[in-house]
C-alpha cells in the first residue's frame, strides 16, 4: 500500500494526516509505501480504498435538450 498523503507519527505510535495537532514526527510522504505494521494504524481517509471519495458523486453537468433540436 502506498501513501497518498503525507503521513505523521503521533508520541503515542499513531499514524494521523498533515494538520492533526498530535503529529510529531513526519513518518511518510505521497508514494512511500507504507510498512504492513503501519497499515492497521493509517487515518479513516487513508483507509480501505477512499470510501469518503467513492461517496462523493458529481453534479449531473448534462444540459437539457434545446425544444428544437433537429426539427
Amino acid at each position: 500500500m502506498r501513501a497518498d498523503q503525507r503521513l505523521w507519527r503521533t508520541n503515542d505510535d499513531r499514524l494521523v494526516a498533515e494538520g492533526d495537532p498530535d503529529a510529531a514526527t513526519l513518518a511518510y510522504t505521497v508514494g512511500d509505501d507504507i510498512a504492513p505494521r503501519d497499515e492497521g494504524k493509517l487515518p479513516r481517509s487513508e483507509g480501505p480504498a477512499g470510501e469518503e471519495k467513492a461517496a462523493r458523486r458529481p453534479a449531473n453537468k448534462a444540459a437539457d435538450k434545446p425544444a428544437n433540436k433537429g426539427v
